[in-house]
């Protein structure tokens, strides 16, 4: 009989996190478990949550009362994985919010069995907190070999988004509008559910999933604003992913886990000091006059999702780490 793991997701399959952290390593999963999951804490009875082998808790933040109750009643081992900087806020929550997240964070951290965390960023934060966290990158599924990015032709930049990130591409809306004002062998397109309000020419394509590999592959430079923020120190933007998976390479000013992605062999980064505006538009150049540069770092973007963060490698290497948790429980229960 297969051991039997329960997970805890941070909401149903249409969260990102949701999909890229469990919903896509299901099958990986089911090789070794009975495999069941809830969206919520709520969904279940504390007491059931418990009452199997390994318990995986993914993004949720339980309350004190629950870590307490675990650590002195389950009788599963409890993995904890996170990516995200959830001890910071992106939205400016209050101080006492803050707090309270952070020692709830803090608390399941310290109880867990087995911490795992998508980038180096988060995984030196758990480390602070007494944990030894493992490492498992976002995964993504590969399409097949892209096509190598053009060398000729109208050179075309493009972002992807949920509308509620339109944000980020207004931050940068200035040196968009000088960069293609002055570049009429640029052009620039965008895949949003809904579309932007910009102060120049674009194409739109209206976000259609089983065309997100299309709209990825037909650009030469995808664009990946920030916010600069401590929130998003921590993310590890699974649009670069895509990109990179599509053999594209970036442009960003992300900075954190974004740096652990992006570097001079896979993109180009509005960074330094001085404006911003100024230096995404220095940048936008520097990626339209190398033919040679877009090519070459779309391939090297391509090799590291191959290497690793390919699904295949994330979801074994999280699966191994679980078998490992299942078969310390079992002895445990020996003793």
């Amino acid at each position: 009989m297969k051991p039997k793991l329960h997970a805890v997701t941070y909401g149903k399959d249409d969260k990102p996190s949701v999909r890229h952290r469990f919903i896509a390593g299901l099958d990986y999963f089911r090789n070794y478990f009975e495999v069941t999951w809830s969206p919520s804490f709520s969904d279940e009875r504390i007491d059931l949550l418990c009452r199997g082998d390994v318990l995986l808790v993914q993004k949720r933040i339980p309350k004190l009362s629950w870590t307490w109750w675990r650590s002195r009643r389950s009788e599963a081992k409890i993995a904890y994985d996170f990516d995200d900087a959830m001890w910071t806020s992106a939205l400016g929550d209050s101080f006492a919010r803050r707090w309270r997240t952070n020692l709830r964070l803090r608390s399941i951290i310290y109880r867990a069995d087995l911490v795992t965390v998508a980038n180096a960023y988060l995984a030196d934060w758990a480390r602070n907190t007494g944990a030894d966290p493992l490492i498992v990158p976002m995964g993504i599924e590969l399409p097949p070999i892209a096509e190598p990015g053009k060398a000729s032709g109208p050179i075309l930049f493009g972002w992807g988004g949920h509308p509620q990130s339109q944000y980020l591409l207004q931050s940068i809306s200035p040196a968009l509008q000088r960069f293609f004002s002055n570049r009429r062998d640029c052009r620039f397109v965008v895949m949003s559910g809904k579309q932007p309000n910009l102060p120049f020419e674009f194409d739109w394509w209206p976000f259609d999933a089983e065309n997100e590999n299309r709209f990825f592959s037909s650009i030469d430079v995808g664009l990946v604003p920030s916010t600069r923020s401590d929130f998003d120190r921590g993310k590890s933007p699974i649009k670069i992913l895509q990109h990179f998976a599509n053999a594209r390479p970036v442009v960003t000013d992300g900075v954190g886990a974004t740096r652990e992605l992006v570097d001079p062999s896979t993109g180009w980064l509005a960074d330094g000091t001085g404006d911003l505006s100024a230096r995404w538009e220095k940048a936008l150049v520097a990626a339209a006059m190398d033919t040679d540069g877009r090519l070459s770092r779309g391939r090297a973007g391509r090799r590291r999702i191959e290497e690793r963060h390919s699904k295949d490698h994330v979801f074994k290497t999280l699966t191994a780490a679980l078998v490992s948790l299942s078969e310390e429980r079992e002895k445990d229960s020996k003793i």
